[in-house]
């Protein structure tokens, strides 16, 4: 390993140690209980866009069972709700086939949190805090990445999804196309997503229904989902939602999305959801992608464990 890259590697680790820390500290500060839980599981991820990874498990009689790598802790943290946790967080792996981009690598690091009581308005005030915190103790005011500059101690934007695209695509959220849902990831990747977080943290918030399995339905609003996105410098950094609670609604959504995808859906969450589950809302953040925005790495590749017997 050339002296230059040994040395960003060592400033790279410390600074992910720091990160990690000051994330712990601001959790248990709040009242969290730091949890862990399974990273094979039996089901898959409905979500049409994330392709799972999968393992076979033999046993000692030769047995053998297929799991999947989880791409999310949601499930298994819900599950805990259900059972009468009210904040718990956790740091994980998530993985996913198939991503492999600037921000995106099939092994990542997530942290997701859940309150009881809350929904996605609690979410975006846990996050405000979490990351100002972050931002204290590496010493930073502000990001600068990649030429780009964004105040973390200002007000953060708050705009919704159907105004984001009034604004920056000069489109209609809801406009009537048979082909609605190319067009729209198209149209949020290419003109919306680069404009957001440009100068403070963006919120983009309330999605349509058709953008979410497991998320609450906006008051009054139907054909909304009480969801959440943050953006920091044009990149997507959180997701989170005011979860769905009612058991029936749930297992309608879960069956057409299994049936829909030819995936295998969650029946221990859905018995959960039976037994009760509170009324409550979680978030998940990407834990590299939130590094490279402080240290100003261009790549996710220049934030993971590097090789340190690689001589080049």
């Amino acid at each position: 390993m050339g002296m230059r890259r040994k040395e960003w590697a060592y400033k790279t680790v410390e600074a992910r140690s720091l990160l990690l820390k000051s994330v712990r500290e601001f959790f248990y500060k709040e009242g969290f209980l730091e949890v862990e839980t399974p990273i094979m599981v039996s089901y898959q991820c409905l979500d049409p866009n994330i392709k799972d990874l999968s393992v076979v498990v033999q046993d000692f009689s030769g047995r053998k069972q297929k799991f999947f790598l989880s791409a999310s802790p949601e499930n298994e943290m819900k599950k805990m709700l259900a059972a009468g946790f009210e904040r718990i967080f956790q740091i994980t792996r998530g993985f996913r086939d198939g991503e492999v981009t600037r921000t995106h690598n099939p092994e990542f690091t997530i942290l997701e949190w859940y309150r009881k009581d809350a929904d996605y308005n609690d979410m975006m005030e846990d996050t405000v805090a979490l990351i100002q915190t972050v931002a204290n103790a590496l010493g930073k005011e502000e990001i600068s990445y990649q030429g780009m500059k964004c105040a973390l101690f200002e007000e953060w934007e708050k705009l919704s999804l159907s105004e984001a695209f009034r604004r920056y695509a000069g489109a209609e959220l809801f406009s009537e196309r048979e082909d609605w849902e190319d067009w729209f990831f198209k149209t949020l990747i290419e003109k919306v997503e680069p404009k957001l977080g440009m100068g403070r943290p963006t919120f983009l918030y309330d999605y349509p229904k058709r953008l979410g399995t497991m998320a609450k339905e906006k008051e009054g609003r139907a054909d909304l989902l009480e969801r959440v996105e943050l953006y920091i410098c044009g990149m997507e950094l959180a997701d989170g939602y005011s979860e769905l609670t009612e058991a029936e609604e749930q297992e309608r959504r879960f069956r057409e999305a299994s049936e829909r995808e030819g995936k295998i859906m969650d029946v221990e969450l859905l018995d959960a959801l039976k037994k009760g589950l509170p009324r409550c809302a979680g978030i998940a953040l990407g834990i590299d992608r939130l590094l490279m925005l402080f240290i100003d790495a261009p790549s996710i590749a220049d934030v993971l464990s590097p090789n340190f017997s690689n001589p080049a």
